[in-house]
């Protein structure tokens, strides 16, 4: 990938639903981007913030965290559980025209958000 991180910014903890998410430097937002589940529901895989990680539609969790905030996608993910793709991979970001495998992933959590923007803009 060109660019190796994203920062955004959110009023919610990892552990917390997202809330007041708002994009600094996505270069990989996932927009636009649906994919139609077994059932014939669509879900949605764009990017909005860091939360709890949870498939409802295997019923199991398959990381500690995820990007797809409003799905039981769990692209974007972080500290994963199960494999995806192969045995030393999680899903990682979602580009225009194919999900992204990673085999590492660091989250860096500032806790004055003024302050991330001003050291991104820099």
């Amino acid at each position: 990938l060109p660019q190796n991180w994203m920062a955004w910014s959110q009023t919610s903890t990892p552990s917390e639903p997202v809330q007041a998410y708002e994009a600094l430097s996505v270069p990989y937002p996932g927009t636009g981007r649906m994919w139609l589940d077994p059932m014939g529901v669509h879900q949605d895989l764009s990017f909005g913030g860091v939360g709890p990680s949870f498939d409802t539609r295997l019923n199991k969790q398959c990381a500690l965290l995820d990007g797809n905030t409003g799905s039981y996608c769990w692209f974007y993910a972080m500290g994963g559980i199960e494999p995806w793709g192969s045995a030393n991979t999680i899903p990682g970001p979602v580009l225009q025209e194919r999900e992204v495998r990673v085999t590492e992933v660091e989250l860096w959590i500032a806790r004055d958000p003024r302050r991330a923007r001003t050291a991104l803009l820099q």
